[in-house]
Protein backbone atom coordinates (compact mmCIF):
# COMPACT_ATOMS: atom_id res chain seq x y z
CA UNK A 1 0.00 0.00 0.00
CA UNK A 2 1.09 3.47 -1.17
CA UNK A 3 1.94 5.81 1.91
CA UNK A 4 0.81 9.75 1.47
CA UNK A 5 3.75 12.13 1.07
CA UNK A 6 4.41 15.60 1.30
CA UNK A 7 7.50 17.25 1.01
CA UNK A 8 8.43 20.97 2.25
CA UNK A 9 10.69 22.80 2.10
CA UNK A 10 12.30 25.81 3.89
CA UNK A 11 14.24 28.87 2.74
CA UNK A 12 17.53 28.96 4.37
CA UNK A 13 21.34 29.67 3.56
CA UNK A 14 21.04 25.44 2.39
CA UNK A 15 18.34 24.13 1.40
CA UNK A 16 16.62 22.35 3.94
CA UNK A 17 13.68 19.85 3.48
CA UNK A 18 11.64 17.85 5.63
CA UNK A 19 9.34 14.65 4.32
CA UNK A 20 6.35 14.09 6.17
CA UNK A 21 4.61 10.56 5.74
CA UNK A 22 1.74 9.67 6.26
CA UNK A 23 2.09 6.39 7.38
CA UNK A 24 -0.30 3.16 6.47
CA UNK A 25 -0.61 -0.79 7.20
CA UNK A 26 0.18 -3.25 4.80
CA UNK A 27 -3.04 -4.51 3.56
CA UNK A 28 -4.29 -6.93 6.61
CA UNK A 29 -1.53 -5.96 8.92
CA UNK A 30 -3.06 -5.28 12.28
CA UNK A 31 -1.47 -1.57 13.47
CA UNK A 32 0.11 -1.14 16.98
CA UNK A 33 0.09 1.89 19.76
CA UNK A 34 3.47 2.08 19.88
CA UNK A 35 4.01 2.71 16.02
CA UNK A 36 1.14 4.95 15.50
CA UNK A 37 2.09 7.55 18.46
CA UNK A 38 5.95 7.10 18.02
CA UNK A 39 5.60 7.86 14.64
CA UNK A 40 3.71 11.16 15.24
CA UNK A 41 6.53 12.40 17.73
CA UNK A 42 8.83 11.71 14.92
CA UNK A 43 6.31 13.55 12.57
CA UNK A 44 5.89 16.93 15.27
CA UNK A 45 9.75 16.81 15.65
CA UNK A 46 10.51 17.42 12.02
CA UNK A 47 8.01 20.09 12.03
CA UNK A 48 9.79 22.00 15.71
CA UNK A 49 13.20 21.55 14.03
CA UNK A 50 12.28 23.38 10.59
CA UNK A 51 10.89 26.09 12.69
CA UNK A 52 14.39 26.96 14.50
CA UNK A 53 15.59 25.75 11.10
CA UNK A 54 13.91 28.92 9.47
CA UNK A 55 14.50 31.30 12.59
CA UNK A 56 18.04 30.53 12.36
CA UNK A 57 18.35 31.91 8.94
CA UNK A 58 16.73 34.15 9.73
CA UNK A 59 13.06 34.07 8.01
CA UNK A 60 10.57 34.77 11.17
CA UNK A 61 7.45 34.71 9.20
CA UNK A 62 8.45 30.70 7.76
CA UNK A 63 9.72 30.24 11.88
CA UNK A 64 6.31 31.03 12.97
CA UNK A 65 4.41 29.36 10.03
CA UNK A 66 5.70 26.26 10.90
CA UNK A 67 6.02 26.71 14.64
CA UNK A 68 2.39 27.31 14.63
CA UNK A 69 1.61 23.70 12.29
CA UNK A 70 4.03 22.08 15.03
CA UNK A 71 1.99 23.89 18.15
CA UNK A 72 -1.21 22.79 15.99
CA UNK A 73 -0.25 19.19 15.71
CA UNK A 74 0.94 18.98 19.03
CA UNK A 75 -2.28 19.97 20.89
CA UNK A 76 -4.10 17.57 18.59
CA UNK A 77 -1.34 14.92 19.60
CA UNK A 78 -2.47 15.47 23.59
CA UNK A 79 -5.80 15.66 22.87
CA UNK A 80 -5.60 12.03 20.84
CA UNK A 81 -3.66 10.87 24.43
CA UNK A 82 -5.80 12.30 26.95
CA UNK A 83 -9.52 11.79 25.33
CA UNK A 84 -8.89 8.45 23.42
CA UNK A 85 -5.74 6.57 24.47
CA UNK A 86 -5.39 7.55 28.62
CA UNK A 87 -9.49 6.34 29.24
CA UNK A 88 -8.93 2.89 27.67
CA UNK A 89 -5.64 2.69 29.68
CA UNK A 90 -7.19 3.11 32.68
CA UNK A 91 -9.84 1.42 32.22
CA UNK A 92 -8.07 -1.69 30.98
CA UNK A 93 -5.73 -1.29 34.09
CA UNK A 94 -8.27 -0.21 36.79
CA UNK A 95 -6.72 3.15 37.51
CA UNK A 96 -8.57 6.61 38.51
CA UNK A 97 -7.70 9.61 35.96
CA UNK A 98 -6.07 11.17 39.31
CA UNK A 99 -3.57 8.37 40.15
CA UNK A 100 -0.77 6.76 38.05
CA UNK A 101 1.30 7.22 35.30
CA UNK A 102 -1.67 9.14 33.24
CA UNK A 103 -2.12 11.76 36.15
CA UNK A 104 1.66 11.93 35.83
CA UNK A 105 1.37 12.35 31.60
CA UNK A 106 -1.66 14.63 32.16
CA UNK A 107 0.73 17.07 34.51
CA UNK A 108 3.11 16.80 32.24
CA UNK A 109 1.25 17.75 29.16
CA UNK A 110 -0.05 20.92 31.04
CA UNK A 111 3.54 22.34 31.23
CA UNK A 112 4.64 21.07 27.66
CA UNK A 113 1.36 23.42 26.54
CA UNK A 114 2.50 26.07 28.20
CA UNK A 115 6.09 26.41 27.80
CA UNK A 116 4.44 25.59 23.68
CA UNK A 117 2.24 28.84 24.28
CA UNK A 118 5.83 30.91 25.56
CA UNK A 119 7.57 29.68 22.78
CA UNK A 120 4.96 30.26 19.66
CA UNK A 121 4.59 33.61 21.37
CA UNK A 122 8.23 34.48 20.34
CA UNK A 123 9.69 32.87 17.88
CA UNK A 124 8.85 34.87 14.96
CA UNK A 125 10.24 37.71 17.00
CA UNK A 126 13.80 38.18 16.02
CA UNK A 127 14.59 40.54 19.09
CA UNK A 128 13.27 38.24 21.70
CA UNK A 129 14.94 34.60 22.31
CA UNK A 130 13.23 31.48 23.08
CA UNK A 131 15.91 29.37 23.95
CA UNK A 132 15.38 29.09 27.51
CA UNK A 133 11.55 28.30 27.24
CA UNK A 134 12.53 25.70 24.45
CA UNK A 135 15.82 24.48 26.79
CA UNK A 136 12.95 23.42 29.62
CA UNK A 137 10.52 22.70 26.91
CA UNK A 138 12.51 19.70 26.22
CA UNK A 139 13.68 18.68 29.12
CA UNK A 140 10.50 17.77 30.18
CA UNK A 141 9.50 16.67 26.84
CA UNK A 142 12.23 14.21 25.99
CA UNK A 143 11.43 12.63 29.66
CA UNK A 144 7.59 12.76 28.63
CA UNK A 145 8.30 10.85 25.10
CA UNK A 146 10.33 8.34 27.09
CA UNK A 147 7.20 7.52 29.57
CA UNK A 148 4.63 7.35 26.33
CA UNK A 149 7.19 5.39 24.22
CA UNK A 150 8.91 3.25 26.94
CA UNK A 151 6.16 2.10 29.47
CA UNK A 152 2.26 3.34 28.04
CA UNK A 153 2.14 2.71 24.38
CA UNK A 154 3.92 -0.65 24.94
CA UNK A 155 1.62 -1.50 27.97
CA UNK A 156 -1.49 -0.57 25.57
CA UNK A 157 0.01 -2.61 22.94
CA UNK A 158 0.53 -5.77 25.65
CA UNK A 159 -3.18 -5.22 27.13
CA UNK A 160 -4.89 -4.88 23.90
CA UNK A 161 -5.72 -7.35 21.51
CA UNK A 162 -4.16 -6.91 18.06
CA UNK A 163 -7.96 -6.59 16.68
CA UNK A 164 -8.63 -3.97 19.28
CA UNK A 165 -5.48 -1.67 19.11
CA UNK A 166 -5.65 -1.73 15.09
CA UNK A 167 -9.52 -0.05 16.40
CA UNK A 168 -8.20 2.39 18.39
CA UNK A 169 -5.38 3.52 15.48
CA UNK A 170 -8.27 3.65 13.28
CA UNK A 171 -10.52 6.25 15.86
CA UNK A 172 -6.75 8.09 16.39
CA UNK A 173 -6.35 8.53 12.46
CA UNK A 174 -10.73 10.20 12.83
CA UNK A 175 -10.31 11.56 15.69
CA UNK A 176 -11.08 15.41 14.78
CA UNK A 177 -11.77 15.25 11.55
Amino acid sequence: MSDSMAILTVKAERPFRVEITRRSAECGKLRRISEALGSDHDRLAQLEFAAFVSRAAGDAKAAERWYAAFSSGLKHHIAVEEELLFPVFEKRVGLSPSTGPTAVLRREHEEILRLLGEILRTIGNPAKLPDEARAAFYEVLEKHHLREEEILYPALDYALSPGESDALVAKIQEFGT
